[in-house]
């Protein structure tokens, strides 16, 4: 029987060395990050809890200070290019000391080529 996981039953598997720790972060910020020309680097969802394990991993595991999670669009605003709803407010948090980018570049990265060299996305027509 397969056990339904949450944040809380995977924090010791999350947790287990540094390097899950790196792999977890980097997977999270593949999906849902951005890297703006290496000189920001920000992470956005609608969990606040899945920001806040994030923000204290990084400062935890790798020294690295992210900002505390702010709205960026509320629930039920239309989504520009998608043209729907968003059905819940999502929030961001940004690293944006040059350090911290520097840190975060070499020590966790993007697998994704361009988000971890900073281009722009490029937009399929």
């Amino acid at each position: 029987m397969v056990r339904k996981q949450n944040l809380e039953t995977l924090k010791p598997c999350i947790e287990y060395d540094k390097d899950t720790v790196r792999y977890f972060l980097r997977g999270l910020y593949d999906s849902e990050g951005s890297n703006y020309r290496c000189i920001r680097i920000s992470l956005a969802n609608g969990d606040l809890s899945l920001l806040r394990y994030a923000q204290y991993l990084l400062k935890e595991y790798f020294n690295i200070k992210a900002t505390e999670p702010y709205l960026v669009a509320r629930a039920g605003s239309i989504m520009e290019r998608k043209g729907y709803k968003r059905k819940v407010n999502v929030y961001r948090i940004e690293i944006y000391r040059k350090r911290d980018v520097q840190i975060f570049l070499s020590k966790i990265g993007f697998s994704i080529r361009g988000k971890q060299l900073g281009l722009p996305r490029r937009r399929i027509s």
